[in-house]
């Protein structure tokens, strides 16, 4: 979208080429998006033009308009994607003329309406190829536009209105505000003719990271946070947006790998990307920090109430309870164990299970020792389960088996002598 320094490029060459000339004729087919959304018509916006005479062109953020010799005086804002073409001279802020300098298609592509100046003047078109432009009538002296809507529910202007742009007007407007800097920045009722590229290098420059909440900023990047405001826009506003003319250090000269060095910094910084306020933000992570209120001096800053908008790095970590060490009790119990088909064993085991301080019994529990045991018969036929016996219980029945063993082998060897 053009910011600030864009529509200061068009509005150097509106001057240029229709002040002082007069109107002599508009083409403007019915667009209900273009006048439509903004209480107008195309019949309404041509007749308003005709014949009259071009006194100024001017500017406030993203807005732009031309002062006829008579009201009312069109308004107009450019979108995403809107410019005014000519057709004496090519005038794009990103695209390099011809060789020649000659305008190779006239009306161009996607005109929205056409300015013809008397004479044999030039012509100027509006081209807007996603329909998102706007164009108006402000019914009024051409001096008190900028008291009127839309101009007057919008923010200062940073070069325009540099004066009003105080350390304090910084403070009171941001002491409070909990959304990110980056958020503050692109709502235009805070400030006129700031957008996304505009936004990121006012951060990059006073060394703020776009996520960091207003409030938490600290009076230092206040101040520098202001100083940027004002040089990016005036710099951008000063060579018409000719990229070629910012700063090298400018990350806009980077930001999109145009650059020898890609989308690294000449001092070696690299870009990365974030979204924030639903942009795309470049941001220098080493070098753009969250708010330091309150860091300077050693006091503790307040903490935001929206918990998204504190600095991940600054958020209480949650306190890790100390586990109890759980006491350990012994039991006794009987398990009854197979030992023969007719023979059970009731053996009584003592068992150590850990039991928690609120008393419940914990499922873990340590290997059991065994105590004693006593034999009792069982009728034949009768079937039992036996209950799971525990590992050292069952050691000792396999003792038990190892020591009759000689006897039972002495018993089939009788046995089969008689045979």
């Amino acid at each position: 979208m053009p910011e600030i320094g864009e529509i200061a490029r068009a509005v150097h060459f509106l001057k240029k080429n229709l002040v002082g000339r007069t109107i002599s004729n508009v083409l403007a087919p019915e667009d209900d998006l273009l006048f439509g959304k903004v209480g107008t018509n195309a019949s309404a916006f041509s007749t308003a033009l005709t014949g009259k005479k071009v006194l100024d062109a001017q500017q406030q953020g993203k807005y732009f308009w031309l002062v006829l010799s008579s009201p009312p005086h069109p308004l107009i804002h450019f979108g995403m994607t809107g410019w005014i073409d000519y057709n004496n001279e090519e005038t794009w802020y990103y695209r390099k003329p011809d060789a020649d300098g000659v305008v190779k298609a006239w009306p161009p592509r996607f005109w929205k309406f056409v300015i013809e100046t008397a004479d044999g003047g030039p012509k100027a078109a509006l081209t807007d190829p996603r329909r998102l432009a706007r164009a108006r009538l402000i019914d009024c002296v051409g001096s008190k536009i900028r008291t009127l809507p839309p101009l007057s529910a919008n923010g200062p202007d940073p070069v325009r209105d540099k004066a009003l742009i105080t350390p304090e007007w910084i403070k009171t407007q941001l002491g409070e505000r909990r959304v990110p800097i980056k958020a503050w920045l692109l709502d235009q009722a805070n400030i006129s003719g700031v957008g996304n590229w505009v936004a990121d290098e006012v951060l990059y420059g006073a060394r703020i990271h776009p996520a960091a909440p207003c409030a938490s900023l600290s009076d230092a990047q206040l101040e520098a946070l202001r100083e940027q405001l004002l040089g990016v826009t005036g710099k951008a506003v000063e060579v018409l947006s000719d990229s070629e003319k910012f700063p090298e250090h400018w990350i806009m000269r980077h930001r999109w790998g145009k650059g020898k060095h890609g989308n690294k910094l000449p001092s070696g910084e690299s870009l990365s990307f974030v979204t924030v306020g639903g942009r795309t933000s470049a941001v220098v992570t080493a070098r753009q920090k969250m708010g330091q209120k309150g860091k300077e001096t050693g006091v503790k800053a307040e903490a935001a109430e929206d918990e998204d908008e504190q600095d991940p790095e600054e958020k209480p970590s949650t306190p890790v309870k100390k586990r109890k060490t759980p006491k350990v009790v012994k039991s006794v119990r009987k398990t009854v164990v197979k030992t023969s088909p007719t023979k059970k064993k009731v053996v009584e085991v003592e068992e150590k299970v850990e039991v928690a301080q609120t008393g419940r019994r914990s499922s873990r529990r340590k290997p059991t020792e065994e105590v004693g045991e006593t034999e009792v018969e069982v009728k034949k036929g009768t079937k039992r389960k036996s209950t799971t016996s525990t590992t050292k219980a069952k050691a000792a029945i396999v003792a038990d088996n190892d020591v009759k063993e000689p006897e039972r082998k002495k018993t089939r060897a009788r046995r089969s002598s008689q045979k």
